[in-house]
């Protein structure tokens, strides 16, 4: 991912050298309604990680710079998915409606 700057009025900023991971635990398949299957991983594991550089435009004009890390904590976050498959149509449609993170 290429980095991104810009400037508020009163400071600059960039945020570069992104990082992205994930890990998928195991597997399960449920049939949420007739319709709709439910994909989930658990546990799900992820880690955001980005460089920022961020200066004031007033005197005297102090800059900071950093790395901001986000990251899931403990095996608690399961990844689930619900998805629709039509067989009914002339080709096989297949339709991801929703995407959510599980803290249990």
């Amino acid at each position: 991912m290429p980095p991104v700057s810009g400037d508020s009025g009163s400071a600059s900023f960039t945020f570069s050298s992104f990082q992205f991971g994930i890990s998928l635990g195991q597997v399960s398949w449920t049939l949420a309604s007739p319709d709709v299957l439910r994909v989930s991983y658990d546990p799900f594991d992820m880690a955001t990680v980005f460089n920022y550089h961020v200066c004031a435009h007033s005197f005297p004009n102090p800059c900071e710079s950093g790395w901001v890390k986000v990251w899931t904590t403990d095996q608690n976050v399961q990844l689930a998915t619900d998805i629709i498959f039509d067989f009914d149509a002339g080709s096989t449609y297949i339709n991801d409606t929703s995407v959510g993170l599980i803290f249990q």
